[in-house]
């Protein structure tokens, strides 16, 4: 038996026929194209490829071809595939970073008192080092044009700083800005009293020098 075993091996190396009979193959040992396909590629090859490896033996140019291809196939995959998890896991780091700062700042917003009317920037820091993220310091304008790069409203988020760097309401207003603090769709910001105001009311009244933007000091 084992000398007619030898002798198809022998037939189809001498054919160049890459498919040995698995009877004849298992026997004398002999490795398939899938036994030594790199094992990190093997989940993503598909149904048909994985016969085509399991079914095969023998290296011809023809054969050595199709491998490469099939190789190329499974790492392009394997890449997109440890994209998309990267991709994952940012996107739920980001979303618990910004679930953090919304709690966080939610927490001491209604507790931090105002240090005067004419400190709406003063008041947003206080807001921020209660919420232990540190002092930011400088005035509206400065926090607008350091931290608030954006007027889409599907970035806007809870937390973050809302400011024009100039508004008519007097002369420190034309100069300096105003600023609050974003939470569920109201602007909380200090007048002297510290205000709740809808994002469009609030966007309508110191909005009309400088565009309105938004964005997170930390």
């Amino acid at each position: 038996m084992a000398t007619l075993q030898a002798l198809v091996l022998t037939c189809c190396l001498l054919s160049g026929t890459p498919s040995i009979p698995v009877e004849v193959a298992e026997p004398l040992e002999i490795e398939s194209f899938y036994e030594t396909f790199p094992e990190e590629l093997r989940p993503y090859l598909t149904e048909e490829q994985e016969v085509y490896l399991q079914e095969n033996y023998v290296e011809t140019e023809e054969a050595s071809q199709e491998l490469d291809e099939i190789a190329s196939s499974c790492n392009t995959k394997k890449i997109l595939e440890e994209e998309r998890i990267a991709l994952e896991q940012r996107q739920a780091a980001e979303e618990a970073r910004l679930q953090e700062i919304d709690s966080n700042i939610s927490s001491v917003i209604s507790s931090t008192g105002s240090p005067g009317a004419g400190y709406c920037a003063k008041w947003v820091s206080m807001v921020y080092q209660n919420a232990g993220y540190g002092y930011i310091g400088g005035n509206a304008d400065d926090m607008y044009y350091n931290y608030c790069d954006s007027a889409d409203r599907s970035e806007l988020k809870n937390g973050m700083l809302v400011a024009v760097p100039s508004w008519n309401g007097s002369a420190r207003s034309y100069e300096y800005g105003h600023i609050g603090i974003y939470i569920d769709g109201m602007l909380w910001h200090n007048i002297g009293p510290i205000q709740q105001t809808p994002l469009d009311e609030w966007i309508a009244t110191y909005g009309q020098i400088e565009e309105v933007r938004w964005g997170f000091p930390i």
